[in-house]
């Protein structure tokens, strides 16, 4: 059973990056899938490092809000991934650039969320749905929610989350 779990870390911006490489190395052993933005947003040279030298791969999200951001992160070769969130950078037609510059800059990509109204994590999950360059989810924002006025626009079965059977983003049912 826990050979079948994949772990993902993130550091929220924790680490120096010796601490971040230590952390990573020993990390690698634990079969950790990657890491999450381990040093501040702003350092985009010691993400870089870190980067570099990391046994696993690095994700921008707290340093990834606009174009501009992601073009910087990869001409820098600063991370190994994208966490795109619909709600940090704008929305789809932001969403739309950034997919399209990580993909050609070999960068992969995750979408990602906020803690938001179903409706939100229906967006993301259209967006990850419809673009096949897209290779890691993580959408669960709307999970607790109470009194989501969108609740339905996303299901979860069997541990999978699926789109709404309703049109557009699956809000179609709220009055």
């Amino acid at each position: 059973m826990g050979n079948e779990i994949t772990i993902r870390f993130d550091a929220n911006q924790g680490y120096t990056p010796e601490a971040a490489l230590k952390f990573a190395w020993a990390a690698s052993a634990a079969r950790v899938e990657l890491m999450e933005q381990p040093v501040a947003k702003h350092k985009v040279e010691e993400l870089a490092l870190v980067n570099s030298r990391s046994p696993l791969p690095i994700m921008a999200d707290e340093s990834l809000t606009t174009l501009s951001q992601a073009k910087e992160l990869a001409l820098h070769r600063s991370v190994s991934l994208f966490n795109i969130k619909l709600t940090k950078v704008g929305g789809i037609h932001e969403a739309m650039k950034m997919l399209s510059l990580a993909d050609s800059s070999k960068i992969g990509i995750m979408i990602g969320c906020m803690d938001e109204a179903s409706a939100g994590i229906s967006a993301g999950l259209h967006l990850a749905l419809a673009r096949p360059e897209v290779t890691l989810a993580d959408l669960d924002g709307h999970i607790g929610l109470e009194g989501d006025p969108t609740a339905g626009s996303v299901r979860v079965e069997n541990g999978f989350l699926f789109p709404s059977h309703e049109p557009g983003l699956g809000c179609g049912g709220i009055r």
